[in-house]
C-alpha cells in the first residue's frame, strides 16, 4: 500500500496542476457568450434578385482574461437535419449604424451588441423551412489558429411560420423563455434596421 507521503505528494501535484490550468485559462481568456434574449431570422433581396438570409441576435461577449480578448471575427452555422448553412458575413449595430466588423474586443466586463450574420451572396440561397434547428456560434480569437465554439442553441420553425417567412418583410422572432428553458417564436414584420446596404455591398450592387 502506498505510504501517506505518496498520497500527500499526489494531492499536492493535483492541486498545483489545477491552479496552473486555472491560471492558463485566465491568462488566455477564452471568449464567452451570454444566452441571447432574442433572435431574429430574416431574409432580404439584392437588386439582382438574390435572396440573402440573415440571423440577428443581441447578447453579451466577455472574457475570463483581465485584459480581454480581441476577436478577429464571429461566424454562425445553422443546421436542419442534413442541411446546413454558414452565415459568414458578420456585422454589429453601433449607434444605430450597421457596420461590418473587422474585429472586436471582448473585455472582462462584457460588451452587449446586436450582431447580424448573413449568408454570402456567392453561395446557394438558404430558405428557412419548417423543422427543428441547431444554431452554432463560433469565434476566432486573434492569435489563435482555431475557431472556438461559443454556444449551441435550439429552436423550431412550424409550417405556418415557414410560409409567412417566404413573404416580403416577414421574419421570425425567437424570445428566450427562462421558465421552460426554450425559445418561443412569433412572426415579426417590423425588422429594422434594414440590412439592404450591407447586402448590396457584398452583392456588388454599388
Amino acid at each position: 500500500m502506498p505510504s501517506p507521503e505518496i498520497f500527500a505528494a499526489l494531492g499536492a501535484a493535483l492541486i498545483g496542476f489545477s491552479i496552473a490550468l486555472w491560471a492558463f485559462r485566465t491568462y488566455r481568456g477564452d471568449v464567452k457568450l451570454a444566452q441571447p434574449s432574442y433572435i431574429l431570422l430574416d431574409q432580404d433581396t439584392t437588386s439582382q434578385g438574390k435572396r440573402i438570409s440573415e440571423v440577428r441576435l443581441r447578447t453579451a461577449l466577455f472574457s475570463a482574461s483581465k485584459r480581454g480578448v480581441v476577436i478577429d471575427y464571429l461566424t454562425l452555422w445553422l443546421r436542419r437535419g442534413e442541411e446546413e448553412a454558414n452565415f459568414s458575413v458578420w456585422a454589429y449595430l453601433n449607434k444605430q449604424c450597421l457596420r461590418e466588423s473587422g474585429g472586436l474586443l471582448a473585455p472582462k466586463e462584457g460588451v452587449v451588441l446586436e450582431h447580424h450574420f448573413l449568408t454570402e451572396t456567392e453561395g446557394p440561397e438558404f430558405e428557412f423551412k419548417s423543422g427543428p434547428y441547431e444554431m452554432v456560434i463560433l469565434a476566432k480569437p486573434a492569435g489563435s489558429g482555431r475557431l472556438q465554439k461559443l454556444s449551441s442553441l435550439y429552436f423550431v420553425i412550424n409550417d405556418y411560420q415557414a410560409q409567412q417567412m417566404r413573404k416580403s418583410a416577414m421574419g421570425l422572432c425567437l424570445r428566450w423563455d427562462p421558465k421552460h428553458r426554450c425559445y418561443q417564436s412569433d412572426i415579426e414584420s417590423n425588422l429594422k434596421p434594414s440590412v439592404t446596404p450591407l447586402v448590396e455591398e457584398h452583392a456588388g450592387g454599388h
